[in-house]
């Protein structure tokens, strides 16, 4: 790695410990701030790589920056290499990190009381990486805190005992810091194992780094208080490190100082800008993935500088009345599938207020990180603001001052030079919070930035940030005008595409392009700063007021100001961008360094030095770098996963519901018997048996790989022969020639099929009592219980699990799909263990609700049936609650495990069906009122549908 590292840590576990004079996250973030330029880093500027194409010498340079950190809480007592690289991947996107794969490093810090296979057995640290695609390869490296482990072989990674008490009073920070040192070295100078490395047969093939030859050597100058290198302020005791020809050393005098700061590049825009110079688009936009964001979004209004108050009155006008007007209309042509079914685009706005921060310092320079620092200031007040995820900030700033977004003051992308408005967001951690703790409550902030043209004075003419460069301003204010311009075009993109890989036009465009910012058209960028037929000087009714805004790509239509134009342009219509005014304006720009390539992201392992080797996938969002809600991750092994620890949980509590309202469930599942199923289905598109008109399709999403986890929570009085029997049923169930049919369900990463395994387990259960005869349950009733059992660890917080919810059926229980059970059987969803309330978010907590038919005064649609005895109920073990629970029980998991996102699922006649759906009730062929023997009982369940089959019991019924 010869141009300079950045360097992400990522803490596993709470490292809280009263007794440290400084916290070990603290403590190792100092000493990754201070270590690059030190003379210790300068030995590895002897280190070198031969170009291939000229055969030149590229040395490493003496710079290491640290960029951020994060906080994770384990979900489980042991993890294994596939889960860092997970952890990392998730960490990518949750925190907003713009990753430059050539200079970054990763670094897990774990508690030593974690269990990992070889630690402190086999090692104190390693390196490895992954190729992930769309980012590059991702070089990582594990240390673990040996002060939190109980092993007698703790001392194996802690400094020596004579060097005890360590520099900094923190005995477990400082021996982390001496193998990250080791670690990081060793990832400059041979990540992908090709690079530097010993070739002595006499030294060990499994110790053969420049780190790894002078592993507990610190050499010679260590000083009274057991240090050995000062940095800054602080000292610290670090392993020597080996120079090439000489040996371990702690200084490198004989090598030049290879020393090169790193720059980012802006581009420029041509000055001013043609509109009609920019290349029209092909095609139509295209869902990709991700979410939208849904239900009321709210806005929020901060003003940074003296900026006129008719000004601001216009806009907070435009800001509380635009989410009622037919402009806004188009967002509900967009939509998610995060539930397999589409949930639409925000309805609505509501206008949250705004706040001023005062400035009269003209001309100051104004960077990202100073607008996160206002808005984090204006939400930690306590005049009613909070922090929001389902809101946008906009900052809004005086035009005479300097807007910066690069990182780098001699390569700026400056405000009206290169763009007109900005967006962004960013991880809020709410004050004496870790990031990622369980119940830190952290929010995820999106906003965008705008300037007001007509106030600056800088040397460039404002026009080019105004709508028709000027030429028309609908409410004779000029800033206020422009402002609002830019304002709808940046809720209209945070709202389709919050996370630049939700709604976008798919491929580069075919006509060459200056401005990479255009790669990836949005519903906003697609259409520029155009405005379609209007008359007067202004194009959209707001409120009691008129504006110009920008046209919004509709889908399967083009630019549009209304969701239902003169619908006869044709869907494939490019987008005009030509203004018809003369004046010339600049369109907005997202500015580069926020840009993802969008598009299915993969990722394979390339092991280096590591413990273990097995391939990894990421999520789908993982192009998520401003996303604050993120997509799932899963590992792509095919061997079952590390499960949660081995003991069981069971308990009995009381339940009282939080809430009595009737929620809208955005993703409820009522139970479709298979008469229902429309008889004009999707044709097929893969090659099936003669009798077969559809069939299940793959998405390209996730599936559930490995063990899967069931847990069982029964709510109300409900026999406990009736739990026994479900208990046994889940338990049992993995590895029968029925869940066997999951094999044939698979996820596609990066061109490699991994295959879901059969094997599932009963993990918990949870008996909780309640008075059905008074309470009406809900959805959000059903998240907040099982919210509340996790957080008080009652289960376990378990991603790769099922949680059903197995109720009394004398419960009143009301959804947006109608009540139990009239209108529905069971169901399934999803939702963020933070906020309940929320859908479709990553790490989800998967939860299936079922009823018990046989104490509902109307249950009898919701029993099993016998097909061939004219319908009756059927019960083999003669227990019709446990039987018929378990035919839903099936049907809903089978739905989750092969759909955890994006996974498999059919389209019939516009309708969106989980794979459980379209067989259930359907049991197939049987005698004896069974179809299925699980060791010493029997059951009767529906079929399950096979991938080109249909609905079979078993691979081998086909």
């Amino acid at each position: 790695m010869t141009s300079g590292v950045n360097l992400y840590n990522i803490y596993y576990g709470d490292f809280s410990n009263p007794v440290n004079a400084i916290s070990t996250p603290d403590l190792v973030d100092y000493f990754a701030s201070h270590i690059g330029g030190s003379s210790w880093y300068n030995i590895l500027t002897a280190y070198y790589k031969v170009k291939d194409d000229d055969n030149s010498v590229s040395h490493v340079t003496n710079f290491a920056k640290f960029m951020n950190r994060a906080f994770v809480t384990p979900t489980s007592n042991n993890f294994i290499q596939n889960d860092v690289q997970k952890i990392i991947v998730q960490q990518i996107g949750l925190n907003n990190w713009n990753i430059d794969s050539e200079k970054a490093i990763f670094t897990l810090i774990f508690r030593g009381d974690l269990v990992t296979p070889g630690w402190l057995s086999e090692w104190c640290g390693y390196h490895s990486s992954f190729n992930l695609d769309g980012i590059g390869t991702i070089k990582y490296s594990v240390v673990g805190d040996p002060s939190f482990s109980k092993s007698g072989m703790a001392a194996r990674c802690t400094v020596p005992p004579e060097r005890i008490p360590t520099p900094n009073g923190n005995t477990g920070g400082d021996s982390v810091i001496s193998i990250y040192a080791h670690e990081m070295a060793e990832v400059i100078t041979n990540y992908n194992n090709d690079a530097w490395y010993f070739e002595d047969s006499t030294v060990d093939a499994k110790s053969n780094e420049n780190g790894d030859v002078c592993s507990g050597n610190y050499g010679s100058n260590i000083d009274n208080v057991n240090s050995n290198i000062k940095l800054g302020i602080r000292s610290f005791l670090i392993q020597s490190m080996y120079l090439p020809g000489v040996g371990c050393v702690m200084t490198n005098s004989s090598a030049s100082n290879f020393i090169a700061i790193p720059t980012v590049t802006a581009t420029r825009a041509p000055s001013p800008v043609n509109p009609t110079a920019f290349p029209s688009i092909v095609g139509d936009i295209e869902y990709k993935n991700s979410l939208v964001l849904k239900g009321t979004v709210n806005l929020y209004n901060i003003y940074v500088g003296d900026i006129d108050p008719s000004t601001k009155s216009l806009v907070d006008y435009f800001a509380a009345n635009v989410g009622s007007s037919t402009w806004f209309d188009i967002m509900g042509s967009y939509y998610d599938l995060i539930q397999h079914r589409p949930v639409f685009a925000a309805n609505t706005t509501t206008f949250r207020g705004s706040k001023t921060f005062n400035s009269t310092a003209r001309g100051v320079r104004i960077t990202v990180n100073d607008v996160m620092g206002i808005i984090k200031n204006a939400v930690s007040t306590t005049d009613g603001w909070q922090p929001d995820s389902n809101g946008i900030y906009t900052v809004i700033f005086r035009g005479d001052f300097s807007f910066d977004t690069s990182t780098d003051i001699n390569n700026p992308n400056l405000w009206l030079y290169n763009w007109c408005s900005y967006r962004h967001s960013f991880l809020l951690v709410p004050n004496n919070q870790r990031p990622g703790g369980a119940n830190s409550g952290n929010y995820k902030i999106k906003f965008s930035v705008i300037g007001d043209p007509s106030t600056t004075t800088l040397p460039i003419d404002g026009a080019l940030c105004e709508p028709l460069g000027g030429a028309l301003t609908a409410n004779s204010n000029l800033g206020g005008d422009s402002i609002a311009a830019y304002y709808a075009y940046t809720i209209a993109s945070t709202i389709t595409n919050p996370y630049f890989i939700t709604w976008y036009f798919p491929n580069p465009n075919p006509i060459p392009n200056p401005n990479p910012n255009l790669q990836n058209e949005d519903a906003s960028s697609a259409c520029g700063m155009t405005f379609g037929n209007y008359s007067g000087n202004a194009n959209v009714q707001v409120g009691g007021k008129r504006f110009l805004l920008p046209q919004i790509w509709l889908p399967g239509y083009g630019c549009s100001i209304s969701a239902n134009p003169n619908r006869q342009k044709k869907p494939s219509m490019a987008p005009s961008k030509t203004a018809s005014p003369t004046k010339t304006a600049s369109p907005t720009r997202i500015p580069s360094v926020l840009i993802r390539s969008p598009g299915s992201v993969q990722v394979k392992a390339v092991p280096t030095k590591s413990p273990t080797n097995s391939p990894f996938t990421s999520p789908l969002a993982i192009n998520e770098l401003s996303n604050p809600t993120l997509a799932p991750t899963k590992t792509s092994s095919s061997a079952p996963t590390t499960r949660s620890p081995t003991t069981r949980y069971s308990s009995t509590t009381t339940f009282l519901p939080t809430a009595k309202s009737k929620s809208t469930i955005e993703s409820v599942r009522p139970t479709v018997k298979t008469s229902q199923i429309p008889s004009t289905l999707s044709t097929p598109t893969s090659t099936l048996k003669p009798s077969l008109a559809y069939d299940v399709i793959y998405h390209e999403g996730y599936v559930m790989k490995g063990t899967i986890n069931f847990y069982n929570i029964y709510i109300g009085v409900i026999d406990k022969s009736t739990q026994s029997l479900v208990n046994y049923f889940s338990d049992n169930i993995g590895g029968s020639a029925w869940y066997n049919v999951f094999t044939s369900y698979y996820e596609n990463r990066n061109g490699l099929k991994i295959y879901m395994t059969n094997s599932a387990t009963l993990n918990g259960t949870v008996s909780l009592l309640a008075d059905t005869s008074s309470m009406t349950l809900s959805d959000i009733d059903v998240r907040n219980m099982l919210s509340n059992l996790l957080k008080t660890n009652k289960l376990p917080i378990d991603y790769s699990g099922v949680y059903n919810i197995l109720f009394n059926g004398n419960f009143a229980f009301q959804t947006n799909k109608g009540d139990w059970p009239q209108n529905w059987c069971s169901y399934h969803s999803t939702f963020d263990l933070n906020n309940p309330t929320t859908t479709g978010t990553y790490p989800s907590i998967k939860y299936a609700v079922i009823g018990d038919p046989s104490t509902a005064s109307q249950g009898a649609s919701c029993l099993a049936r016998d097909s061939t005895k004219n319908n009756q109920p059927i019960s083999y073990n003669n227990n019709p609650a446990a039987d018929s629970m378990i035919a839903s029980y099936t049907r809903e998991f089978s739905s989750l495990i092969t759909n955890e996102y994006g996974g498999w699922f059919f389209s019939i006649s516009g309708r969106l069906l989980g794979v459980g759906d379209v067989c259930a009730w359907n049991f197939g062929t049987y005698s004896n009122s069974y179809n299925i023997a699980l060791g010493t009982k029997k059951f009767l369940i529906p079929q399950i549908w096979m991938p080109g089959v249909g609905c079979v019991m078993s691979k081998k019924s086909q």
